[in-house]
């Protein structure tokens, strides 16, 4: 993710706000699909009976949307929209 997020940065500074939008939007992606994936292990935790990973696991889902990476996105994101739909 780092990769993507210094190549959205570079299209931000260069003008390209809507290659730079559309970059931002795809590594959120990858946020919402880690999110997404998180579901199926909510019920293997429960049926192995593994209350540690389970923890675990809940300790990160609170982490993932605090992780610098999400808030540059985040505010990237923002940045181009507002940039690309303002012109």
């Amino acid at each position: 993710m780092w990769y993507e997020l210094a190549s959205d940065e570079s299209y931000f500074r260069h003008g390209d706000f809507g290659r730079a939008l559309e970059k931002f939007i795809a590594v959120e992606k990858h946020y919402a699909d880690i999110t997404e994936d998180q579901f199926d292990f909510h019920s293997y935790c429960l049926r192995k009976m593994a209350p540690r990973a389970y923890v675990g696991k809940l300790k990160f889902k609170d982490w993932l949307h605090s992780h610098a990476y999400f808030h540059k996105v985040a505010a990237g994101a923002i940045s181009s929209f507002n940039r690309d739909c303002g012109n």
